[in-house]
């Protein structure tokens, strides 16, 4: 009998190893996805390391324009200030491509993002965001080996072979993504490219809304003879496959980012990964969105007005490269297109102003309503102290709090359990070769005491979907994004703590390993659980220790105080049983 259960321990244990290493990726592929080398980093001058072409200095050909209140158009430019696109006509009306120019930029800021336009398609070609909490440490170009500079994320990351976001293309014309335009017009917060051939003249005005710093308008101008069925681009350069280093690599490494393009449609939200067995989705009508979405970070693409003939294509290719458009139907000549995007982090409690549904693109998962809950009360608590560390340590007392009936009656019948130890001993003397009066006879001195033998299972499954539920907030929300707690050791909650040795995840395992100590046996009459139960005691601490060495510091920041907690607690619940029963025994 005590092989057999030995045996079968074993097998359970066994079991467990393989399910983490076979069916959680499968529900939970976030935890382990391969780790790609693209995040969205910036070059330490402020632009994308990506877009060499694209870096404006006078080797690449490039003039930059700043924008200024006191400019009307840059000098030697075609055409005049606030003409439509029916003046100016150029001898290349009647080429089938638009004719090549000397590409120039103009860069557009506000207190949020600093914005570069090229005129090769009209495109943006750099968005930088200019909050401190978006500024890291990244490789310095030319530099020695392991050298860094202070950079900021910069939301545009394409290479050559891709066309750069906003750019745009007709079914009707041969024009190509990249298209050469001229600037016809710049303000402090708008810039207008045309672009003519073929026949038709294209005007594209881009402006920066005051009122939502990380919004982008795009009016797009029609002239010519013919209708025109314009494609907006967005591209993300495909991250460089990199060898996931096993199980210990994927526990000592940063959580890998996971982009992916997304297109939000009606009630739905489609997204394409790597290894989905369809890599290409096209959409038309109830278009909310399309996009490339991050785990921090979202741009997208979207009409400025219902459009029900409005679509959407999502493409992965065989070279693994991010595409995603928005397809609009035919624009009729002398008439206007307003369109418009957001570029920026995805903060729940903002992304629900710039309307469109963007906040769907933050996945919650099987508990959104509860990932919610506890995004909307970490922000209460960081309005009032300023500290996300903090407001997490507030979070996890809250939580305590609510539970504190039910954890109360579990750590009560632990201790019960305890107590009746001795009880059961003389049970186990007296009933020992008969396991099925044993049985009976042990359940009914549980009824008699008010014991329940799963108690001690309460906490730990009530804790369970506030761990995911919070890991998915912290993986897919930029609130917590770079958020300190303790300069100098926790700079950044959302990532695993940094360094070798970690000593929060340590500090978990060892307040785990003193909560399992403090539970009772169970005096089953088995002496096989038994000695299972003491084993588990010393190898699920450093079972979690080690899953935690790879998972968001400001998780583990929560199961840590949440320990503290319910040692104290039980503690407690101890000291007072005590007393009541040596009261009872006077």
């Amino acid at each position: 009998m005590q092989q057999r259960n030995t045996f079968t321990a074993i097998v359970i244990c066994l079991g467990i190893l393989i399910a983490w290493q076979t069916i959680m990726p499968r529900v939970f592929p976030e935890w382990f996805p391969p780790p790609p080398d693209a995040t969205e980093t910036a070059s330490p001058d402020g632009g994308s390391a990506a877009t060499k072409r694209d870096a404006g200095t006078p080797d690449g050909g490039a003039a930059v324009i700043a924008a200024s209140p006191e400019s009307g158009a840059p000098a030697g430019e075609a055409g005049e200030p606030g003409e439509g696109p029916e003046a100016g006509a150029a001898p290349e009306a009647t080429a089938k491509v638009p004719a090549e120019r000397p590409e120039e930029k103009v860069v557009l800021e506000n207190e949020k993002i600093r914005a570069t336009f090229t005129s090769k398609g009209a495109a943006v070609s750099s968005w930088v965001l200019l909050a401190d909490r978006f500024e890291h440490d990244g490789p310095v170009e030319g530099g020695a080996e392991g050298e860094t500079k202070k950079t900021r994320v910069d939301l545009v990351e394409v290479d050559e072979k891709e066309a750069l976001p906003f750019s745009t293309t007709f079914a009707e014309l041969e024009w190509e993504a990249g298209a050469s335009y001229e600037i016809v017009k710049k303000t402090e917060s708008s810039v207008t490219f045309r672009a003519t051939s073929a026949g038709a003249t294209v005007e594209k005005t881009f402006s920066l809304d005051p009122e939502k710093p990380y919004q982008l308008g795009l009016a797009l101008t029609v002239a010519g003879d013919q209708a025109l069925s314009p494609r907006v681009h967005l591209a993300r350069r495909p991250p460089e496959e990199k060898k996931a280093g096993g199980f210990f690599g994927r526990m000592l490494n940063p959580l890998p980012d996971e982009i992916r393009p997304s297109c939000a449609y009606g009630e739905e939200v489609e997204r394409r990964t790597y290894d989905e067995d369809e890599l290409s989705f096209a959409q038309t009508g109830e278009l909310r969105w399309v996009g490339i979405d991050s785990r921090y970070f979202l741009t997208t693409v979207f009409p400025g007005e219902p459009d029900p003939g409005a679509g959407c294509k999502l493409e992965i290719p065989e070279e693994r490269r991010l595409r995603a458009s928005l397809e609009l139907p035919p624009v009729q000549p002398g008439s206007q297109k307003n369109i418009e995007g957001y570029l920026g982090p995805k903060f729940k409690t903002q992304l629900h102003s710039y309307g469109h549904d963007l906040e769907r693109s933050i996945d919650f998962g099987w508990f959104g309503l509860l990932s919610i809950f506890l995004l909307y009360v970490m922000n209460f608590f960081q309005d009032l102290v300023g500290n996300w560390g903090v407001s997490i340590i507030l979070l996890t007392v809250t939580v305590k709090i609510v539970l504190l009936p039910l954890t109360n009656w579990s750590m009560k019948s632990m201790e019960k359990m305890r107590a009746i130890s001795p009880k059961m001993k003389e049970l186990k003397d007296k009933y020992g070769k008969d396991q099925q009066r044993f049985q009976q006879e042990m359940m009914k001195m549980y009824r008699e005491e008010g014991v329940s033998p799963f108690g001690g299972c309460l906490p730990m499954m009530l804790q369970m979907p506030i761990w995911i539920a919070l890991y998915r907030t912290i993986y897919n929300t930029a609130e917590l994004y770079q958020a300190s707690f303790i300069a100098g050791w926790l700079d950044d909650l959302s990532a695993p703590e940094a360094g070798v040795i970690k000593f929060l995840p340590i500090a978990m395992g060892i307040t785990m390993f003193l909560m399992q100590k403090m539970q009772p046996t169970p005096n089953t009459g088995d002496d096989t659980q038994a000695r299972m139960q003491k084993t588990m005691i010393y190898m699920m601490p450093p079972f979690f220790t080690l899953i935690m060495y790879g998972l968001p510091s400001g998780l583990t920041l929560y199961i840590f105080v949440n320990n503290v907690l319910s040692i104290a607690q039980q503690y407690w619940i101890r000291r007072r049983l005590a007393a009541e029963t040596g009261e009872t025994k006077a």
